[in-house]
């Protein structure tokens, strides 16, 4: 849904949150429809009832009247030869539809013109009644016909609520630490930086997943470790009769045979080089912290190249990953570049978001589109009767993807090859 929170905590909240909330307006509902009009509507009707014997004598005020006043809390006065409608339209009006509704069940009882103000910033009522020609004014508390535990209700609910809430978030919290701190140590390893002690924290379930994700971890580790020597000691089985096969042909007297057999053995050299090469780009190099545009920068001044281009919209950047892997990446990017570019070589950094980017275009030939997929492949050559086995776009694609980045091929606007990297941040 459009509007779902989009992080676990935020969920796990809403989760709680909204059945407190449904729980409280029912609760608080509940209480109004039947306690709180009840409660009301009986205050209402006592108070009518108390009113009523002041006007239902025509004695005036009389010291009996008075004390029956005080005891139920009443402060009465009567106005003579005066309408209702004057004192009641010159009095600071203040009322609201509670005291309405008071005022109107008063009329309903008494059979007489009625009508009600709040006095002291609503703090007291004051009744008119018309009897004759007199006014009898009546004050009393607000207390008689609106029941305090109504504002004590609501801070009630209001109070749980919020407390509720409160104790579930820090609950939450530490909950969604643990997943958090998780996700945290699986992109330190999907970039390829080194993982300090990860301590094991949280529920059960969150607890065996750090436990599967740890063990998975040491299998990865173990495997890359595994390939690197294999091919290490493959290497090194190899160079040995390599060496032999060298010495026997430097005593060949045929120098044209010699000669075929030299480039052969040449090119079983590289070829076992660049097997180690791209073993070594999964190896141990430990990932540090460096500025990553000034080592594009040195890099460009290193190559001393007329034919570079630089645009770079950020000119410093410091990030954590394999210094020297980047730098073997993003040298092998700018090789092919210069050596199948015509006149220029472009280089463009810029940062979004969480993101780095690196762009890479030059004026050659390019690669067609169907091909930009299979060029990453390990031996993959487009020019068979090329030099090299293949391996560059595949070694430069592993070092970006160990890194948790992005390598995509595109169509230069300078007409030859744009090689896009995202490296995340």
């Amino acid at each position: 849904m459009k509007f779902t929170p989009k992080t676990i905590f935020n969920r796990f909240l809403l989760i709680i949150v909204i059945p407190i909330i449904i729980f409280e307006v029912t609760i608080t509902y509940i209480f109004y429809e039947r306690h709180w009009e009840n409660v009301s509507d009986k205050m209402s009707v006592t108070l009518i009832n108390e009113i009523k014997l002041f006007t239902n004598t025509n004695s005036g005020i009389t010291a009996k009247s008075k004390a029956i006043a005080d005891t139920l809390n009443f402060h009465i006065e009567v106005v003579k030869n005066t309408k209702i409608d004057d004192i009641y339209i010159n009095s600071n009006l203040i009322t609201n539809q509670e005291l309405k509704l008071f005022i109107q069940k008063l009329r309903d009882e008494i059979k007489l013109p009625a009508e009600a103000i709040y006095l002291n910033e609503r703090s007291d009522v004051r009744v008119f009644i018309q009897k004759h020609n007199d006014i009898l004014q009546i004050d009393f508390s607000r207390k008689r016909i609106q029941s305090p535990t109504t504002l004590i209700f609501i801070g009630w609910v209001i109070g749980t609520a919020t407390l509720l809430i409160i104790i579930a978030t820090i609950f939450m919290k530490n909950q969604v630490r643990s997943i958090i701190e998780l996700s945290e140590v699986a992109e330190k390893l999907g970039k390829g930086q080194e993982i300090a002690r990860f301590k094991l924290s949280g529920a059960d379930e969150i607890r065996t997943l750090g436990k599967a994700f740890i063990r998975m971890k040491q299998r990865v580790e173990r495997q890359i470790n595994y390939r690197v020597e294999m091919l290490a000691h493959i290497s090194h089985d190899l160079r040995t009769p390599l060496t032999r096969l060298k010495l026997h042909i430097s005593l060949l007297h045929n120098h044209e045979a010699t000669k075929e057999m030299q480039k052969d053995v040449k090119e079983m050299e590289n070829l076992i080089v660049g097997y180690l090469n791209f073993a070594k780009e999964e190896g141990n190099e430990t990932a540090m912290e460096f500025d990553i545009c000034k080592e594009l920068k040195d890099l460009v001044i290193d190559y001393n190249n007329t034919k570079i281009r630089t645009k770079f919209q950020v000119n410093s950047l410091v990030v954590n990953m394999k210094r020297e892997a980047i730098k073997r990446a993003i040298k092998n990017l700018l090789n092919n570049a210069l050596k199948f570019c015509n006149k220029r070589v472009k280089i463009t950094t810029n940062k979004l978001g969480k993101h780095f980017y690196i762009t890479i275009d030059d004026d050659g030939i390019g690669i067609p589109e169907d091909k930009h997929k299979m060029v990453f492949k390990p031996f993959y050559k487009l020019n068979m009767e090329s030099e090299g086995f293949g391996l560059g776009l595949a070694i430069v694609k592993n070092i970006i993807y160990i890194h948790g980045g992005k390598l995509r091929l595109d169509t230069s606007p300078l007409g030859g090859l744009r090689v896009i990297i995202r490296l995340p941040l």
